[in-house]
């Protein structure tokens, strides 16, 4: 779930300055991009209602990459962990809003997401 994660904040977080791979592999063997090169990465901005759209592209990555965690995580994750993903219950077709994970994390814990326009520093995320 940390490399989901961690895909989920490159979607949403990522600046312009920044980097990401694009490599094929089996379980996205539906992106067209054979190419082993670094392309930049352009920052997703949220519309005036703050809904990010996502390409089919991304939403099929999501999908795969949940769908992978989905086999790992039962054997390595705490109970606690996997009963907040039960919770959080994520959609596995598309990447979800912020808002929509907000309201979860809201009534459970009372803390919610922020968007960032770009990846910070752990002195700063904590």
């Amino acid at each position: 779930m940390e490399r989901l994660s961690q895909i989920y904040s490159l979607n949403t977080a990522i600046g312009t300055n920044s980097v990401a791979t694009n490599k094929q592999s089996d379980d996205a063997s539906s992106h067209s991009n054979a190419t082993n090169k670094k392309q930049p990465y352009i920052s997703h901005q949220p519309d005036s209602h703050g809904h990010i759209h996502y390409s089919d592209d991304e939403h099929a990555m999501w999908q795969a990459l949940l769908a992978r965690q989905a086999e790992q995580t039962p054997n390595r994750a705490c109970t606690a962990y996997l009963e907040g993903l039960t919770k959080l219950n994520l959609p596995t077709t598309h990447i979800p809003q912020l808002h929509d994970i907000d309201e979860v994390l809201q009534a459970t814990t009372g803390w919610q997401t922020a968007a960032v326009p770009a990846l910070i520093s752990f002195g700063k995320f904590f």
